[in-house]
């Protein structure tokens, strides 16, 4: 994305070229998934590690053949310690997302989630102290920058989160393979490939707000879809919520990027890139790891209210129970080891992702309403897109000038 800032000028051909990036590099988690189910229907399952090594293999010959050097670049001096202590608050706050649900690693993750707290507090100030910081909060202020860092990390989050869940429900619920799993979410890379130039289209005539929102009502419908998946969901309605979601996406991540570049000076577009890949990489985890966590939580809850209103409740010890609430393949190894009650067991284990399910994709539903409400209020209307954008860049310019 840096690239592309520095390669086009602005205008339609970036705004073009960021669609086709964004909608390529989201496709691609969505295809790792397909690659990853094949790989373990034929293969060792540590294989599907080895999938990226091919693909940078290439990547290596296409950079070295096809990418320019020496385009703009800086001599500032890195700031590393913000770095680490950029690297540590990330990893406090999706671990303390994924714990704090779960059965027994509360206060575990409420620590986490204060030590992340604190450490991002700790980033900010270093990033005002510092002469040269990894993130100018000046410019991660501006509302151009912000609200779809902010719209498009809550897309792309709901995506990944989507498709964690989803294979879980898809392979315990439907009874898929992970091949046929894998290739059940085809559809949404369909979706971004396919709304990827259209978006570039909407975003150049209506503008970042209109395009977000289409965007979102789209990702909206696609999670209204997955709230009516059951027992015996036929594929076509599996299908067309990965569909709604993965186009939603598309209509969502073009605007967000090119946002994004349009808003930070060229100086400092490597953290405008690195916002975007933010918005995949912390978004997917604290999305994927809220509703994981969710659908755990709700898995035990469901189990635990089955286990209090069956006739042997008295007779199951705490030790069967939380094998049972762990998970649906704890609870199908519990089965296995009784198999007198294997049918009741298997029953209670799949209402009970059922249920955790339900909440998981109720909670990416109501994200969704969160993230276009902040679209709708904060991110204002093409015209006054384009004063700020301008404005944005006549104080990049003066800057400069007064630094040279």
């Amino acid at each position: 994305l840096s690239l592309i800032t520095a390669l086009w000028a602005q205008g339609p051909r970036r705004t073009v070229a960021i669609a086709l990036w964004s909608g390529v590099s989201a496709t691609a988690a969505v295809i790792g998934s397909v690659l990853a189910g094949l790989l373990l229907t034929i293969w060792w399952w540590g294989s599907a590690f080895l999938l990226a090594a091919p693909i940078a293999a290439t990547a290596l010959v296409l950079v070295a053949l096809v990418v320019p050097s020496h385009v703009k670049e800086s001599d500032d001096p890195v700031d590393h310690l913000g770095g680490i202590l950029a690297t540590l608050a990330i990893a406090a706050l999706v671990l303390g997302v994924s714990l704090v649900f779960a059965p027994g690693r509360t206060v575990l993750g409420l620590i986490l989630l204060g030590a992340a707290v604190v450490l991002l507090g700790l980033f900010a100030w270093r990033q005002v102290a510092s002469r040269h910081p990894i993130y100018e909060l000046k410019v991660a202020r501006r509302r151009m920058f912000w609200v779809p860092a902010t719209g498009g990390t809550i897309v792309f989050g709901s995506l990944m989160g989507a498709m964690f869940v989803g294979q879980q429900f898809l392979q315990n619920i439907l009874g898929y393979s992970t091949l046929e799993a894998g290739l059940a979410v085809v559809p949404a890379a369909v979706g971004l490939l396919l709304c990827a130039p259209l978006s570039a289209r909407l975003l150049t005539s209506r503008g970042s707000r209109t395009t977000m929102l289409a965007g979102y009502g789209l990702v909206l419908l696609g999670f209204l879809t997955t709230l009516l998946w059951g027992e015996s969901t036929p594929y076509v309605l599996v299908g067309a919520g990965f569909l709604f979601i993965g186009s939603g996406a598309a209509f969502a991540m073009t605007p967000a990027s090119r946002a994004l570049t349009e808003s930070t000076p060229i100086r400092r577009v490597g953290m405008a890139s690195a916002t975007s890949d933010l918005q995949r990489d912390l978004g997917g985890s604290i999305m994927q790891a809220l509703l994981g966590a969710v659908l755990a939580a709700g898995f035990a809850a469901s189990f635990a209210r089955q286990i209090a209103a069956s006739a042997e409740a008295q007779s199951v010890s705490a030790e069967v129970t939380q094998a049972l609430q762990a998970s649906y393949a704890s609870a199908l190894r519990v089965a296995e080891q009784y198999p007198q009650y294997a049918t009741q067991i298997t029953q209670g284990a799949t209402q009970s992702l059922l249920d955790g399910a339900f909440f998981a994709y109720l909670i990416g539903a109501v994200a969704i309403v969160v993230g276009a409400t902040v679209v709708a209020i904060f991110l204002p209307g093409f015209a006054r897109e384009q004063e700020l954008v301008a404005g944005y860049a006549r104080e990049d310019a003066d800057s400069a000038a007064g630094r040279a």
